[in-house]
């Protein structure tokens, strides 16, 4: 499966929930340059460069868990972003 068929409305989505999300600006920050950074290299092309970036942010928000972001936030940041690994077809 192509990553860019799949792309846009999933890191969209991400995205989006993440923008909504109740965490303090300074950790969402972090967290959106991460993301913006998985979107620009799979928007490049570079799909193992995307995927690390993806797994950044998780490593990112897990760190942040039940301290700064609450357990469901995290969780679903973490299921979301785990969705989209998933179909790149990446281990």
């Amino acid at each position: 499966m192509v990553l860019t068929a799949v792309r846009a409305p999933t890191m969209e989505s991400l995205a989006e929930e993440l923008n909504a999300a109740n965490i303090p600006a300074n950790i969402k920050g972090e967290l959106s340059a991460s993301l913006n950074a998985a979107i620009a290299s799979f928007d490049r092309g570079n799909q193992t460069a995307g995927v690390n970036q993806l797994q950044a942010f998780q490593n990112k928000v897990l760190a942040q868990a039940g301290k700064k972001i609450d357990q469901a936030t995290a969780n679903a940041l973490i299921a979301a972003a785990q969705r989209i690994i998933d179909a790149t077809g990446s281990q």
